[in-house]
């Protein structure tokens, strides 16, 4: 997929990615909504982690036909006068592992094992440089 560029600054277009939406086709509704995100990044570029949820009901019936949660990962950078981005999901393996770690957790559907173990190896490397970090500092203490 390609990038998608609007005139908005990055939170107006953080909060369009988050907002929930619902969509009717025939007896069918799906719902989604965003039930965790963050943004990772700086001022002019990041990516913005989100777990989303989709629920397929029948609208005759009531009846719920399916729901489906999984990580989205949204590359956002800031080009030309505009905020962008580019989605992609676990599944497409993106090279970017800050992904918290609780929202593994929340989606217990893994489709790529190989991603989920570049987010839990950059947690390890991170929490071990904290932990040297405070160490170095009680030496020169």
């Amino acid at each position: 997929m390609g990038w998608y560029y609007t005139e908005t600054t990055k939170k107006q277009l953080i909060e369009s990615r988050i907002k929930p939406w619902e969509n009717i086709r025939g007896d069918l509704k799906v719902n989604s909504q965003c039930i965790a995100h963050c943004y990772r990044g700086n001022r002019f570029s990041g990516v913005l982690y989100m777990v989303l949820e989709h629920t397929r009901t029948n609208i005759v019936t009531g009846e719920v036909k399916m729901t489906d949660r999984w990580i989205e990962v949204d590359l956002l950078r800031y080009h030309s006068g505009m905020w962008g981005y580019k989605d992609m999901e676990e599944s497409m393996h993106p090279y970017y592992y800050s992904c918290p770690l609780s929202y593994l957790a929340m989606v217990p559907n893994v489709t790529s094992e190989e991603w989920r173990a570049g987010v839990q190896k950059y947690h390890a490397r991170s929490l071990e440089k904290r932990r040297i970090n405070r160490q170095f500092k009680l030496a020169l203490a």
